[in-house]
């Protein structure tokens, strides 16, 4: 029995502590497809989720902000002007959440909007582009000056907010072949001074996936071009917040589980790091759709929206390591959920959209939201040198810091809390003969360092 509970303290702590901020956001709308964009601000309080299949793919954006675990609208919703238009197809948010770049692929052009005291307006001409496109994917700076825009035409655009306007940056990015659907995805970087772009098409959908950087308002291509040996390589890609660590999905790979593999830039080449992810079973098509890579390159949300999955990995010693397994626990891959994914700066809160959920209204769409702290293990400093003991336990559990400990959290294996605490001391005894047998996972927060262990109650 020893040796049995030994080997379970060795497990990883897997998708049991993660859980929902808030309530879902549905749907408005009949047909609306909440939840087919989500993005979010760096700090994970400000969201914006668009459902552009809203009256025959007019479409519609709304934005809310997480107060006291409510989701709280911000201003008036935005709506598209025409049918088929496909208002919000593509969203795009600076870090503090209050620039927010919208897609309209069917009328070829973007709008920027400013939350001024509530009220989303308008900064700037709209951009008008690619009028044969059926997608305009965008994506900003961190403080939302800088956008680019790609197409599923073969070429890419960058522009820069000044003195009330949208002026180009150095001239359009190209594709090599014509029809390779080169800028069909794209992700900037922090400073927007690099950007990724994806090639799904290229080489009878062998796909590829090309860096660029600003050298003086020219758009220079950075390292090698990384090739997908096939499979629509490059159709999401994810850039790191310092241009340094790219994800990108290849989802018609082996038996249409999908693959997604992440790279890094050495200075000169773009390598592999880790192992590559496949999806786990036929036809999930991982990265179709939904694909994000935390701005601090070190946590990866991938999507299986046909299975209704999203997987969550934490690259630690060189491999990409499970942290969760969400599923949607409705209505199942029948609502898309993981369609759309978005990640916080830190990759501790992330949100899930699923378009067609049926609440009372079909295909009205949702979109979740879940902290994921509890799973993040930040062993350094403080946290590395608590001592907890003696584990497993019968009675009293020992808990011995450095530093003064701010929260202690344990919570059973279905996810319930059993306990909360703010001791603001070094060390603390917890009493728990009158816990039930099993294991269970403590979650200590010092600062704003945050650790969680197993822990066995015998």
């Amino acid at each position: 029995m020893k040796k049995l509970l030994f080997i379970l303290l060795l497990l990883p702590v897997i998708g049991l502590a993660q859980t929902r901020i808030g309530q879902d956001i549905v749907g408005e709308y009949e047909n609306g497809e909440l939840g087919d964009k989500v993005v979010m601000s760096s700090n994970g309080n400000i969201l914006a989720v668009g459902g552009y299949g809203y009256n025959n793919d007019t479409g519609y954006v709304s934005v809310f902000k997480n107060e006291n675990n409510n989701w709280v609208k911000i201003g008036e919703s935005l709506y598209g002007e025409a049918e088929y238009n496909s208002f919000g197809k593509s969203l795009s948010i600076s870090s503090n959440g209050n620039i927010l770049a919208i897609s309209i692929p069917g009328a070829g052009n973007v709008h920027v909007y400013e939350n001024f005291g509530g009220s989303w307006v308008q900064i700037g001409k709209f951009i008008d582009i690619y009028v044969n496109s059926s997608d305009n994917a965008v994506s900003l700076s961190s403080d939302g000056t800088i956008i680019a825009i790609g197409s599923s035409t073969d070429h890419v655009r960058i522009y820069k907010y000044m003195s009330g306007n949208w002026m180009q940056v150095g001239e359009d990015i190209y594709g090599e072949i014509a029809g390779e659907n080169f800028g069909d995805s794209i992700s900037l970087s922090s400073d927007g001074n690099t950007l990724a772009v994806g090639a799904p098409g290229s080489g009878a959908n062998e796909g590829k996936l090309r860096i660029f950087k600003n050298q003086s308002d020219t758009w220079v291509q950075s390292g090698n071009t990384i090739v997908g040996g096939n499979n629509f390589f490059g159709e999401q890609v994810s850039l790191s917040s310092d241009g340094k660590r790219v994800a990108v999905s290849r989802w018609n790979c082996c038996s249409n589980r999908g693959k997604v593999s992440v790279f890094e830039n050495d200075g000169d080449n773009w390598i592999q790091i880790g192992q590559d992810i496949f999806g786990v079973n036929n036809n999930e098509s991982i990265g179709d759709h939904g694909l994000s890579l935390s701005p601090n390159g070190n946590i990866l949300a991938v999507g299986a929206r046909y299975s209704g999955i999203v997987r969550v990995y934490q690259y630690k010693n060189q491999q990409w390591s499970l942290l969760t397994e969400l599923t949607g626990n409705l209505n199942g891959s029948q609502d898309f959920f993981g369609n759309a994914i978005s990640l916080s700066s830190e990759g501790n809160f992330i949100s899930i959209g699923a378009p067609i959920y049926d609440s009372e209204l079909i295909d009205s769409g949702r979109v979740s939201v879940y902290d994921l702290s509890a799973l993040l293990s930040v062993k350094k400093n403080a946290i590395a040198r608590l001592s907890l003991y003696p584990n497993p336990t019968k009675n009293i559990l020992n808990i011995k810091a450095n530093d003064r400990i701010s929260s202690i959290k344990i919570y059973n294996l279905i996810g319930q809390q059993v306990l909360s605490m703010a001791p603001n001391t070094m060390y603390e005894e917890i009493d728990m003969s009158k816990f039930k047998l099993g294991i269970y996972i403590i979650m200590i927060e010092i600062g704003e360092q945050k650790t969680t262990y197993k822990i066995v109650k015998e």
